[in-house]
């Protein structure tokens, strides 16, 4: 998808996310370099089909690597 699109995976990302979820979630994307925050905002001059959609979707295997919870030690139930 990169080289058909010519757009990093970080953009391909973004569109799929976008795509996905268009007014329910909101993308920030972040960077600390300008050429990198650039490059991350200039993803919405393509659309992904409805076969690379679904292909990016199953490469969901429901895990996480960090719960974000215990990672920042904070109660769930008080």
């Amino acid at each position: 998808m990169c080289d058909k699109y010519k757009k990093t995976l970080a953009q391909i990302l973004l569109r799929w996310h976008t795509q996905k979820w268009p007014k329910m979630y909101a993308v920030i994307p972040k960077s600390s370099t300008l050429a990198r925050v650039s490059e991350n905002m200039n993803f919405t001059d393509f659309q992904l089909s409805d076969d690379e959609m679904k292909h990016i979707n199953s490469l969901d295997k429901h895990q996480r690597c960090c719960d974000s919870a215990e990672f920042w030690n904070i109660p769930l139930f008080e």
